[in-house]
Formats: structure tokens, C-alpha cells, sequence
């Protein structure tokens, strides 16, 4: 599956939302209408904005994309860096050859980003978790995470407290996971599909210039 390419496309505006978290009822005769959790706590949407793209190569990969997503028919994993709220995160610098030396092309290996792993299984459903860390880091709540799952593939999750070493988060699991799965701080990504085809890519001004304003809806 495609990952959006944030370091292509950096967004001067990004907004984390889970949207239909509760059921409302229908005003009743006598007292307050009812309010209910949804199943699943509500679905991720991610709204972009004001992402300007001025080199060609830019434009083109926002032509392709255009095409892959096909008008919100194809799943992609859209990701987002979380340094700033788990800096602990934050990959390794890059390492060269045993001699120093780099890749012909000048790169080196990519320096992996600490994870964190499931302590204890946990059910379809759950919005508990125990989570080991690596050593020396604790989180604090408001954190985002995310679980590759077998089936579901990428998913994500925040924190909204946490206890020792028992996180509670939404949304819901959408899978059952089991002890020594990843858990992923550093870029959490999540399956979905674009939501606003139309409005998704600006037209292209002067042959050169155009904007990306994408909004993306968890997709199942």
C-alpha cells in the first residue's frame, strides 16, 4: 500500500479528528435526548491544508497521486511526524558503511526510530493497552500511536491517560493484537481514503504553481 509522502507535501496545517464518536437520539416528548457511544468510537479524519507545491517534481507526484487515489476508491497510509509529542521517538541518525563511507547515490542506512511494544493481549474492541518502552521514557497522555495490525492493516490510536504502564486511548482496537506487537510513536500512520476529490488538488497557475488541500476519512 502507498504512503502519502509527507516530507514531499509538508502541511502548514494538519488536524487529527475521530468524527461520529457518539449516537444522539431523536428529541424525546419528556427529558434530554440520549447519547451513546458509537461502535468503533467514531472513524480518523485528516484535514490538510495550504500545502503549496512550487517544483516540478512536486507537481508530478501530485498528478500521480491524483490518479492513485481515484477519487477516493484507493486506500493509502496517511502518517504524520509526532516528535514534537514524543520526541524520545525520534529516528537515529543516519549510519554509512563499516568504512564511513555512503551508498553511490550518497545515502546511507536510515536510523531506526525506537518503538515500544504490547505487554499483555488485548481484544478487539479494547481501549486498554500495557505498553513496554524503551528505558528512561514515560508518556504523559495526548500522544499518538499506531499498531500495524495483520488484517487492518496501519491504524491509529491516542492516548488519553495514562497509569504505570497501561494506556487508555481511542478509538477502539480494530483488531486484536497480542503480546510483543510494535507499537509506533514516531510517525503514526492510518489506512484511508481521500474524502474531498474535487477540492483535493488546486489548479495549476501560471503552468508552475498549485496547492494541496486533502482531507482523508479511515477506510475499512
Amino acid at each position: 500500500m502507498d504512503y502519502w509522502p509527507s516530507a514531499l507535501f509538508p502541511a502548514p496545517e494538519i488536524r487529527w479528528r475521530l468524527q461520529n464518536r457518539v449516537v444522539r437520539s431523536g428529541q424525546p416528548v419528556l427529558g434530554p435526548a440520549r447519547t451513546s457511544g458509537s461502535i468503533g468510537a467514531g472513524l480518523w479524519v485528516c484535514e490538510m491544508s495550504g500545502i503549496w507545491l512550487y517544483r516540478p517534481d512536486q507537481l508530478r507526484v501530485a498528478r500521480a497521486l491524483d490518479m492513485i487515489l481515484d477519487g477516493g476508491l484507493t486506500s493509502i497510509v496517511v502518517g504524520t511526524c509526532e516528535t514534537a509529542f514524543a520526541h524520545w521517538a525520534r529516528p537515529a541518525e543516519p549510519v554509512p558503511h563499516s568504512d564511513g563511507s555512503p551508498f553511490s547515490d550518497e545515502a546511507f542506512y536510515a536510523g531506526a526510530a525506537p518503538v515500544g511494544s504490547v505487554v499483555s493481549d488485548a481484544p478487539l474492541r479494547a481501549t486498554k493497552l500495557r505498553i513496554g518502552l524503551p528505558a528512561g521514557v514515560s508518556l504523559r497522555g495526548g500522544e499518538a500511536f499506531a499498531i500495524k495490525h495483520p488484517n487492518r492493516g496501519e491504524r491509529r490510536y491516542q492516548v488519553a491517560r495514562v497509569s504505570g504502564d497501561e494506556l487508555t486511548f481511542r478509538p477502539e482496537l480494530r483488531e486484536a493484537v497480542l503480546a510483543g506487537a510494535e507499537v509506533h510513536f514516531h510517525n503514526p500512520g492510518c489506512v484511508m481514503k481521500l474524502a474531498n476529490p474535487d477540492e483535493f488538488f488546486d489548479p495549476i497557475r501560471s503552468g508552475r504553481f498549485s496547492y494541496l488541500n486533502p482531507v482523508f476519512v479511515e477506510a475499512f
